[in-house]
């Protein structure tokens, strides 16, 4: 029997919440203040999640971060 904690649904919602509303707040056209607005949740997440799980949230975290600069980037 084994357990291994991950990153809750409600959690991770909470999060990519707070990234959605960040990136409407930061209306820009430089990615580069886009990633300076985003960096305190990014870090936020990492510091409290990587204690848990460090490679399965990162995966998770990156992967959704890169979905979300490619939809950011289309629509600019």
């Amino acid at each position: 029997m084994g357990f291994t904690p991950a990153v809750s649904k409600e959690a991770g919602k909470h999060l990519r919440d707070k990234i959605r509303n960040a990136i409407k707040l930061a209306n820009t056209s430089s990615i580069e203040t886009l990633a300076i607005s985003l960096n305190p949740i990014i870090v936020e997440w990492l510091n409290y999640f990587m204690k848990f799980t460090p490679s399965e949230t990162f995966r998770q975290g990156i992967n959704y971060l890169n979905l979300i600069y490619v939809r950011w980037g289309i629509s600019t």
